[in-house]
């Protein structure tokens, strides 16, 4: 019997959620000089700064390395240091994180001193590069510790096993946001409260990061600053882009899509420009290029979609698809959208040019991913990542090896650990409460996202009015409810349904999950019900 939601144990379950925890408030951050060598790091990058050595910068392709790389680059330029250059690798070519491959690009320079930003911490062979060359390497990152790390200047990595800093979840955005205060802190530079938090919740959101605490309090404070920034990026992002006012929602599905797009299909660096813009007509310039990036994404992704479902088999522990011309920047959404179909974990692997298969992961529940590789490590050529998600490469003829052994690792879960709760309904609203005021009480709760997510209900064998198609993907109902004795209309939205050729039809009944919003079209409200799953 699903639990009776009404105004009172939602305001509850909404609540305890959040928590109570000192780290709710951003003026309860912990200190940078928490993080692990956080002292050490800043010290050396201040002494570069003084004696003007040549500093690289090397992110990541992703939101969240582009974006550490844009607060740190933001921070050298707005304070007049000339000695940082800065590159992010290119996900075809060079491959996920620092390398020989690509600090050897830099050669020609006289580099005293490479910093990592999202990456680093399994970079063995660029720490032994650099210590031959006499370079020191500072590593900035927050991925898992791998058994053998770098040989570096400095680490810091809040997952490190002697690391204080309080809270273990946070992204590479927010240890650069870090960074760039520990800096200004030693070399006597005042920073206002809004410098690069604008930028960061941009991170917090697209890495996936937990909701709760520092990272409330920081996207909270984020989202503001976004508001009011005079960033050229943000006015661009605001007019090409925005549709009403920053939230983690509009983040997740508008802002950080168009931003990784660039790394997906081309390279980072049309993102990192756009973060970057001087004025209001090159950001501009730079955002159109991003949601162009986009749009040919979301065509690429559809069509390797189509393909890696017919591959798909829900009654296996993980499903691993393979490709011959997928296009590598789209295996891990696709990973996402065969996860959404089986509930279980997927891996999508395409061709590299060398014949080896490249892939990405996704996982979902307390299934471990990451554990699940290291038990298949001797077969891989490279991989990394954590829980959720992850990247790997192996050759062709392990394949089927692999899949076995995956399969085999991902068994010995429990069937709870695939049991996703933020994807399960809280209960039943009471009658009356599908109205704009419930929706005022849930937005009270924002911003929404990993581990507060806007709460799902249950809808239980509503009548379908109407029943279209759009897009040729997404589905529109109309369903009626009743509010205060009156039956009412409103529309139940499902984006991207897998099952188009089973549209429920017109007279049918239909039982689902769903969030609510409201929807503005020409200046008239209302309420929509937007489908998670139809059950």
């Amino acid at each position: 019997m699903s639990q009776k939601i009404n105004i009172n144990n939602l305001q509850q379950i909404l609540q305890d959620r959040i928590g109570t925890s000192p780290l709710n408030q951003i003026s309860n951050l912990p200190h940078p000089h928490l993080l692990k060598d956080m002292q050490k790091a800043t010290d050396r990058i201040v002494y570069a700064i003084n004696n003007n050595e040549l500093i690289l910068l090397v992110g990541d392709y992703d939101v969240d390395g582009i974006t550490a790389t844009a607060i740190l680059v933001s921070f050298f330029r707005d304070h007049g240091f000339s000695n940082l250059l800065y590159t992010i690798p290119d996900r075809f070519t060079d491959g996920y994180g620092v390398k020989p491959s690509v600090l050897e690009k830099f050669n020609d320079y006289n580099l005293g001193l490479v910093i990592t930003v999202d990456n680093g911490i399994s970079a063995v062979e660029a720490g032994e590069w650099c210590k031959d060359k006499n370079i020191d390497f500072i590593i900035t990152d927050h991925h898992t510790v791998p058994e053998i790390v770098p040989e570096a200047y400095a680490i810091v990595n809040q997952k490190q096993y002697d690391c204080s800093f309080p809270f273990d979840e946070i992204c590479g955005a927010q240890i650069s946001w870090y960074l760039v205060r520990s800096i200004a802190i030693k070399m006597g530079i005042k920073l206002t409260s809004s410098a690069y938090t604008d930028f960061v919740g941009i991170a917090i959101v697209a890495d996936v990061m937990p909701l709760l605490e520092m990272n409330r309090a920081m996207l909270l404070s984020s989202l503001k600053w976004m508001e009011k920034s005079s960033r050229p990026f943000f006015l661009a992002i605001k007019d090409e882009l925005y549709s009403g006012k920053f939230t983690s929602e509009e983040i997740a599905f508008k802002i950080a899509p168009i931003i990784n797009s660039s790394g997906r299909l081309a390279h980072a660096s049309y993102a990192l420009n756009a973060y970057l813009s001087e004025t209001y007509e090159e950001a501009v310039f730079h955002v159109k290029k991003l949601i162009a990036f986009n749009n040919e994404r979301k065509e690429i992704e559809a069509e390797v979609t189509k393909n890696a479902l017919l591959q798909a088999d829900c009654s296996n522990s993980i499903n691993i698809v393979v490709g011959d011309d997928w296009h590598e920047g789209v295996v891990g959404i696709v990973a996402s959208r065969l996860v959404d179909r089986c509930h279980k974990p997927a891996i999508v692997f395409t061709y590299a040019e060398d014949g080896t298969l490249k892939g990405s992961g996704r996982s979902l529940g307390e299934v471990n991913l990451y554990d699940a590789l290291y038990a298949c490590k001797h077969l891989l050529i490279k991989w990394g990542g954590h829980k959720l998600a992850g990247g790997v490469s192996l050759e062709s003829k392990d394949l089927d090896e692999f899949k076995t052994l995956m399969n085999i690792e991902i068994s010995k879960n429990s069937d709870d650990k695939f049991y996703d709760e933020q994807k399960q309904p809280i209960g039943v609203l009471d009658e009356n409460m599908i109205s704009f005021s419930t929706i005022k009480i849930i937005e009270n709760s924002e911003p929404f996202g990993e581990q507060n997510k806007r709460p799902i209900f249950l809808m239980e064998n509503a009548f379908i009015q109407s029943s279209s198609l759009m897009q040729e993907k997404h589905l529109k109902i109309a369903i009626d409810v009743i509010h205060h004795g009156v039956s009412i209309r409103v529309d139940a939205i499902k984006f991207n349904l897998l099952d188009i050729e089973n549209i429920p039809a017109i007279g049918s009944s239909i039982s689902f999950t769903y969030t609510m919003s409201i929807n503005e079209f020409r200046g008239n409200q209302t309420i929509q019900l937007m489908i998670v799953d139809i059950v």
